[in-house]
């Protein structure tokens, strides 16, 4: 069997749903499907077969038959039994391949429903629960859940409902979560053709490598982004035990603010940034990690890296959001506090240590 899938990035970096497209590419091969990768254009391209380097996953001019044509000499030389689309925002190529070939569409975020793309109200800060509506454009002024310029939150209006409308003409649609495909059904697609496939963590291997500081650590995972809690965790660090050391892995535009925040603050001897990592990197502070925080301030569709700190044995702190509530049973492997109540998650996570 050939599988074809397309994701915008052919690297483990940006989240881990493009890791867990290269490792289940990887363990399919492994099984004897021959599987294949359109992606987009990134230096830290890794993956490891038939690739294809496409430059309009995530666009599409009306009537540029010459994208359509790109892509039928794609098909023609891998020739797929199946595709399957993870990361791409081009709902016309979405629909233009599943009038050849059988298209599944793997939904991993809110991005296909939700114009403001968390379905997380900023004024108040709470779990939007709504259907995409006429409503959402007054809403995204309102309550703060879309970009403030009228005009992008009329485009992304827009381009949510092609979105939703080629979902429709697909062969089938994989959801990461429950929560969201109930939202998808909320938005009026078919329950019976949606099918939830769980996302998974590979056992790590064991790690004897002792805590490169000696210090009880708390790891922060989910990327460097205003919406992951990273400002509230380090402004939080005062109300910790003073031996806690706090890292941050994985990259992202807070990045070289973040760094230079660590610096100004002279928290060098408490905060470590760490950047991007490899699995391998990844792996071995999650082994060295006391507790693995995950202050996300939006709705969480799933929360890959919070099952990755399970498979290591690690107890995660959270807030409780749709995606997360599906894998964290409070009390058993970690905690859930009330969205967005951040004295009670500081008080947890005390707690915790």
């Amino acid at each position: 069997m050939k599988v074809l899938f397309l994701n915008r990035i052919a690297a483990p970096v940006e989240g881990g749903m493009n890791q867990y497209v290269l490792d289940v590419a990887a363990r399919l091969r492994g099984v004897g499907v021959n599987v294949g990768l359109v992606h987009g254009r990134h230096p830290a391209s890794q993956f490891q077969g038939t690739g294809y380097v496409f430059d309009h996953l995530d666009h599409h001019t009306p009537g540029d038959d010459e994208v359509f044509y790109r892509f039928e000499a794609i098909l023609e030389d891998f020739r797929p039994d199946l595709v399957q689309i993870h990361g791409m925002a081009n709902p016309a190529l979405a629909v233009w391949l599943s009038q050849r070939i059988p298209t599944v569409r793997f939904v991993h975020n809110h991005g296909a429903y939700c114009s403001g793309g968390d379905m997380t109200w900023t004024r108040p800060r709470r779990v939007c629960s709504r259907s995409h509506g006429g409503a959402c454009i007054a809403l995204h002024a309102v309550c703060g859940c879309s970009p403030d310029d009228p005009v992008r939150s009329i485009l992304r209006f827009r381009r949510v409902s092609t979105e939703l409308e080629s979902l429709r003409r697909l062969q089938g649609i994989q959801v990461a979560a429950g929560g969201i495909r109930e939202n998808l059904v909320r938005n009026g697609l078919d329950p019976a053709r949606i099918e939830v496939l769980p996302l998974y963590a590979p056992a790590p291997a064991a790690s004897r490598r002792p805590h490169a500081t000696g210090r009880r650590m708390v790891l922060h995972v989910g990327g460097l982004l205003q919406k992951k809690g990273v400002w509230f965790l380090l402004n939080g660090l005062d109300r910790l035990p003073p031996d806690i050391e706090l890292v941050f892995a994985g990259g992202g535009e807070l990045e070289p603010e973040l760094r230079g925040a660590v610096r100004r603050r002279g928290l060098g001897n408490r905060v470590r940034v760490m950047g991007e990592l490899s699995p391998e990197e990844w792996s071995a502070l999650m082994h060295q990690a006391s507790v693995v925080a995950m202050p996300s301030r939006w709705n969480e569709p799933l929360g890959l890296p919070g099952i990755q700190a399970m498979a290591h044995g690690k107890p995660v702190i959270a807030f409780r959001c749709e995606g997360i509530a599906e894998w964290l049973e409070d009390g058993h492997n970690g905690s859930l506090v009330p969205f967005n109540n951040k004295r009670a998650f500081l008080q947890t996570l005390r707690a915790a240590l």
